[in-house]
């Protein structure tokens, strides 16, 4: 039996203010899933403790993923990872992840698998192998309460523009990295607005398997936000959300970061693409540092 469970720990409205700040953790889905449980002061929970305070202690490295194991070479071991979104920073990348391994535990109680996502960051553990392969299974989607006055064109600009997303953010690599960054943010000016999307996949995953992935997410649009002016779709190995309004942290004037910063800090700036329809398509890629804005 597939247990799913949807706790929203504080509604946020698409309209309202999107904070990036360390205390940003404003909305976590849970699905515990599966029909095996462990009991209390099992091998398992021990192994899962451990694990979670591996993926806390961890959750910067790697740009942002980390996985781990935990009880090998025996019959209960667990495997877990932790992702942060690209654009947000370190600090509010470990607060995420520090918040998720404790949360995960109370959500989830006993269940030998569950994910647990937030804005900023995801964490998942499994009694199972989960790390490179690419699971296409619907975490959760909903789409921005306000529809589209009218349509003039905006279909097409939003099909352009996660088509766009989904080759860009399949194939941004980083060669001094274990691990590629699957990740892509776009701006795009039709008329007298502007359409803003991202999408990320999970860095283990091949870039083919992060393209399929998100296809398949963008295939479940018409069942959460046909004609809304946002939307979002987050299966286990891959997500993206599209809105009319600002919602990533984008690059800014600031010079070039130091060099103590981490490389995800310092090389955010390649994942992002501007375009202005209204001027005949011209597109430009961001360079440089992205700081964190707050937008309402």
């Amino acid at each position: 039996m597939w247990s799913f469970q949807r706790s929203l720990i504080a509604m946020v409205s698409i309209c309202s203010t999107l904070l990036s700040t360390p205390a940003a953790q404003n909305t976590a889905y849970t699905s515990c899933s599966g029909e095996a449980k462990y009991s209390p002061g099992s091998s398992f929970e021990a192994n899962l403790k451990l694990l979670l305070n591996f993926l806390s202690s961890n959750a910067t490295k790697n740009n942002g993923f980390y996985n781990a194991t935990a009880g090998q070479g025996s019959t209960e071991v667990a495997y877990g990872l932790s992702h942060c979104r690209s654009d947000f920073s370190s600090d509010i990348c470990q607060t995420c992840v520090s918040e998720a391994t404790k949360d995960i535990l109370t959500q989830c109680p006993k269940f030998k698998q569950a994910v647990i996502w937030y804005e900023e960051c995801f964490v998942r553990y499994s009694n199972r192998s989960i790390v490179a392969i690419n699971n296409e299974t619907l975490g959760w989607h909903f789409g921005n309460p306000s529809s589209v006055k009218t349509d003039a064109g905006f279909k097409q600009v939003l099909d352009s523009t996660l088509s766009d997303l989904v080759t860009r953010a399949s194939n941004v690599t980083l060669s001094h990295s274990k691990f590629n960054i699957r990740f892509a943010t776009e701006s795009v000016k039709y008329g007298a607005q502007t359409l803003y999307g991202l999408a990320q996949c999970t860095p283990d995953l091949s870039g083919n398997d992060c393209g399929h992935c998100l296809r398949k997410a963008i295939r479940f649009l018409p069942q959460c936000c046909d004609r809304k002016q946002g939307g979002r779709v987050v299966l286990y190995s891959c997500h993206f959300r599209y809105e009319v309004y600002p919602f990533f942290n984008i690059k800014d004037s600031a010079p070039s970061p130091p060099s103590t910063l981490s490389s995800l800090q310092k090389h955010k700036g390649i994942y992002h693409n501007e375009t202005d329809l209204s001027r005949g398509g011209s597109s430009k890629s961001s360079g440089g540092h992205m700081s964190p804005l707050n937008f309402s």
